[in-house]
């Protein structure tokens, strides 16, 4: 057996993962397609009893079912003789193990101020995201601001929540070990590669493909793959030209939703024969 391991690598760059985070929340947009998070906004303007100091907490994490949701909440309290209004924004962030720095997230409700009326003596606001992605954490940065009647600020705060954490729980592909075998005539050659799991969710059946030459092969079909197992994939091709790509492609049609879609691709370039 020869193994490929002449070949040199081109792998993607993961730290792509983190964002597509985009608006809504397109939360992974790590390199695939994800709905957007939902946001519905409840507002307390005049509460019953007056906050002691502005404050931003999460209120409620929910990390199993359909509707993966977090809740956050912002109060700040009013000032004697303070006959202006006050404001309240919160601006979403989001990040993951494979990219660490927060990120912000535009959803609906968020990145804006809202305004209380005038002479209260203490303004809550919860804003409610629904449809989070797993692998990722949310954490809200909650500012405020208060406001004279003539419009002149007069006091600003910024405070941030804790993160909800919401556990991954998608399959996770990847191509290891290729490697090439005599086949049964000489312009033709076996290609062999071990598909894995890294992931928590099983993976549905899904298509393994081989380019060599530039030219694809017909797919291989494989699974379903729990985590953390293995299957073997077998191609027999012609034979690759020196300095030519060799390119394995797991999930080559975008079926399987993982949690990181940078890493379905093993490139090696073809060695020169002995």
């Amino acid at each position: 057996m020869t193994p490929l391991s002449c070949f040199q690598s081109q792998m993607p760059d993961a730290r792509k993962l983190l964002l597509a985070l985009a608006g809504a929340a397109a939360l992974a947009a790590p390199g695939a397609a994800v709905a957007a998070p939902v946001a519905t906004t409840a507002t307390v303007k005049a509460p019953l009893k007056r906050p002691a100091l502005p404050a931003a907490t999460l209120q409620g994490c929910i990390t199993t079912g359909p509707s993966r949701t977090a809740v956050f909440k912002g109060s700040m309290p009013g000032i004697t003789n303070f006959n202006g209004r006050m404001e309240m924004r919160f601006d979403l962030y989001a990040r993951t193990k494979a990219a660490p720095d927060w990120a912000e997230v535009e959803v609906d409700g968020f990145g804006e101020w809202d305004l209380s009326d005038p002479r209260v003596s203490g303004f809550i606001i919860k804003k409610r995201v629904s449809g989070l992605q797993g692998g990722y954490a949310y954490r809200a940065v909650v500012r405020f601001r208060w406001r004279n009647d003539a419009g002149k600020i007069v006091r600003t705060g910024r405070k941030v929540t804790v993160a909800c954490k919401q556990p991954d729980t998608a399959p996770d592909l990847v191509v290891r070990e290729p490697s090439i075998v005599a086949g049964p005539r000489n312009d033709v050659v076996i290609y062999q590669a071990t598909v894995s799991n890294t992931g928590a969710g099983t993976a549905a059946p899904f298509d393994v493909v081989l380019a060599v030459n530039g030219v694809a092969q017909p797919a291989q079909r494989i699974g379903p793959l729990a985590p953390g197992v293995s299957a073997p994939v077998t191609f027999q091709a012609p034979r690759c030209e020196a300095g030519t790509i060799v390119r394995f492609t797991v999930d080559a049609k975008a079926e399987i939703p993982e949690s990181n879609e940078t890493n379905n691709a093993l490139e090696r370039r073809c060695a020169p024969a002995n």
